[in-house]
């Protein structure tokens, strides 16, 4: 353990800044009258940590590669001299805050499953927060929860749809859980690959497979069915496409030994429990990110088509659709206060005769369905835009709709 070069402490000094502001000075400058009880930083590895000065003295007499830790981990220096703050400098850092935002009740889950803090949850916050700015996030009884960046300032903030995101999430305290098995070799002993163990993971996709002589290399849907529930996901929820997406699944109810090694490797994930966290954060995050929400309803479009068709059949786009645009099971509602949008959307593809769905209609019904949820009244809407002809003639079908139920109203 030594003490930090001047570079490594302006690095280290700047990011702890971008939370505390001019309070950083209570974390620097001695906090009593005696020199050995104030704290100081020190680095064991590429982890810094902070302790008293008395105890950062004694660590001297130990060798360092057994000395493990010593006071509060602050977070730990990459390969390329960029400064990565941990969890375990919330309790350093919650005294010290400069900006704050506080979350609902609803909100907590989610964000301690690793999602990031969407409009929605946002209870309060700290006035005039800028742009990509450090903020402590709380609950409403104050409990400090974790830290993250702003993604909007305050003032843009209010002005987005409910969905949006208001924090990124860079740290909370249910990594506590979510790595209870990973976290101290994680980040107190010699750094660890990110990746899952690919030995692990190829014996637990061995224990899965359905013809291991016949196909050593893949789980078909007796093998996916058990093991998507034993990593607790239904067949009839968002969060199981979300898996299928992660994992490159070339067809529903079938993995393949290289998606499903890479796809948790990426993760982190290598033994079932871990998996289970995992999915539980899919589940949370799919309805409250859009970005993330788009990238799996896209891969459902090849994952659901029939092998050796360039459509998707109608029957078969439905009930997607359904699963995606409800909440019931994972998705979001596509519903406004004067329009059913996805009952009127399927009612008005069996009038058209249910033809199959091709990929450019599939991506672009999604995106149709933010707008629509933004200006339910087509104020976003123009004939010259590039939409699929389908969506330019349902909008006249609406609007026909509604005009034909305005007129019934007045009659009775």
């Amino acid at each position: 353990m030594r003490q930090l070069t001047e570079q490594e402490l302006q690095t280290l000094l700047a990011k702890l800044a971008g939370y505390t502001g001019r309070s950083l000075n209570n974390l620097i400058v001695p906090q009593s009258d005696s020199e050995d009880e104030r704290h100081v930083f020190r680095l064991q590895g590429n982890r810094v940590y902070y302790v008293k000065k008395s105890l950062a003295d004694l660590s001297t007499s130990f060798p360092r590669d057994t000395l493990l830790s010593l006071g509060n981990c602050i977070g730990k220096f990459t390969k390329t001299g960029k400064f990565r703050i941990h969890i375990t400098a919330l309790d350093v850092i919650a005294p010290h805050a400069r900006y704050k935002v506080w979350i609902k009740d609803n909100g907590i889950m989610p964000y301690l499953y690793g999602s990031n803090v969407v409009k929605a949850h946002v209870g309060r916050w700290s006035e005039d927060i800028p742009e990509h700015t450090g903020v402590l996030v709380y609950d409403s009884n104050d409990t400090p929860l974790g830290f993250g960046v702003t993604a909007r300032s305050t003032a843009e903030i209010r002005k987005l749809d409910p969905t949006a995101i208001a924090v990124f999430r860079q740290a909370d305290v249910g990594e506590y859980l979510r790595e209870e098995d990973t976290l101290f070799t994680t980040y107190f002993q010699s750094p660890q690959s990110n990746g899952g163990n690919t030995s692990a993971l190829n014996k637990i996709f061995d224990s899965y497979r359905d013809a291991p002589e016949e196909n050593p290399d893949g789980i078909g849907i007796e093998g996916a069915m058990k093991f998507l529930g034993d990593i607790q996901v239904q067949l009839d929820e968002v969060a199981c496409l979300g898996i299928a997406e992660l994992l490159k699944s070339p067809s529903m109810g079938e993995f393949t030994r290289e998606g499903f090694v890479n796809g948790w490797r990426s993760v982190g994930c290598d033994n079932l429990q871990k998996m289970i966290a995992h999915a539980a954060d899919v589940r949370a995050r799919i309805p409250a990110e859009p970005d993330l929400f788009r990238r799996v309803y896209r891969y459902t479009f090849p994952l659901c088509r029939m092998q050796g068709q360039r459509n998707l059949q109608f029957d078969i786009a439905a009930e997607q659709w359904r699963l995606f645009f409800t909440p019931e099971h994972g998705g979001i509602q596509w519903n406004t206060p004067t329009t059913p949008w996805l009952d009127w959307w399927i009612e008005y593809l069996e009038e058209r005769g249910k033809r199959p769905v091709n990929k450019d209609l599939w991506e672009q019904v999604e995106v149709f369905l933010r707008k629509t949820l933004e200006d339910e009244n087509f104020g976003w809407w123009s004939a010259d835009a590039a939409w699929p002809g389908t969506l330019d003639e349902f909008v006249g079908w609406v609007q026909a709709k509604r005009g034909k139920s305005s007129e019934e109203m007045e009659v009775e």
